[in-house]
């Protein structure tokens, strides 16, 4: 598929106050404010190998070598499409790295030879009911447990990693439990960050950060706040220092 063909019905976006941009489909699934989140999350250094699940057109990634310069990044998306514009945006932004178009279980034994620092993941938030009827659209596979549950991209995440190496997930909070029990006497040195829009909000996301072969003690870090105040003006202009920090600067999370 040719460049011109890919990029049919995308808009360009700019993520870290420009320092990103990407095509993405104008209709399909979007990155949004989780993926910068996640991508400032990941404490990783010059000369790690990061592997990141479901990376879409490569948001997070993308945001992440914006960041820190010299990390080696490998990216599994399913969906063709999408495989391939995360390809395309890779070479505009003169990032390095390999996008596998491929399902998370299915990665290519030479990719599974690889010890990785880090493993990073924003998966499917939605679970389908039994009476739901399924359809396959880009949107319902991005957003919906349609192939994989949450207990699959979890298991194939710390599989993974390497030993000493973490994995990274942004999630649904009410889906806390679930991913604690996956990462019960696999990871150590579990950090939970809530997060949530404004004060006076309950947190309905969480980042966590487990280390493979740690033996330290689960911390519950304070909620971190993307808007100020507890009033809903713009939202796109009344981040919080360290939100817009984040996203307009990409600045790393604190994971103190």
């Amino acid at each position: 598929m040719s460049d011109k063909k890919i990029l049919d019905y995308t808009s360009l976006d700019s993520f870290l106050g420009g320092k990103v941009a990407l095509h993405q489909p104008i209709k399909g699934y979007r990155a949004n404010i989780d993926s910068v989140l996640l991508a400032s999350a990941v404490d990783a250094e010059k000369g790690h190998t990061v592997l990141e699940l479901g990376c879409g057109v490569g948001t997070v990634s993308l945001c992440l070598m914006a960041r820190v310069n010299g990390v080696n990044v490998v990216g599994v998306e399913l969906q063709s499409y999408y495989a391939k514009l995360a390809n395309y945006n890779f070479r505009k932004n003169g990032a390095q790295g390999n996008i596998l178009e491929c399902c998370i279980k299915q990665i290519p034994s030479e990719y599974k030879q690889i010890d990785y620092d880090r493993v990073i993941l924003n998966p499917p938030y939605y679970r389908i009911s039994k009476k739901e009827t399924i359809k396959k659209t880009p949107v319902e596979i991005a957003k919906k447990e349609i192939e994989l549950c949450l207990d699959d991209w979890l298991d194939t995440a710390i599989t993974r990693c390497a030993q000493k190496g973490k994995v990274v997930i942004i999630h649904k909070t009410e889906r806390l439990s679930q991913i604690l029990k996956l990462f019960d006497r696999r990871l150590g040195g579990v950090i939970i960050r809530p997060i949530a829009s404004k004060k006076g909000e309950a947190a309905k996301r969480i980042l966590l950060c487990g280390e493979k072969g740690s033996a330290a003690p689960l911390q519950i870090l304070p909620t971190f706040h993307i808007h100020r105040g507890i009033t809903r003006d713009d939202l796109s202009t009344n981040y919080t220092v360290k939100a817009e920090g984040i996203l307009r600067h990409a600045k790393g999370l604190d994971w103190t």
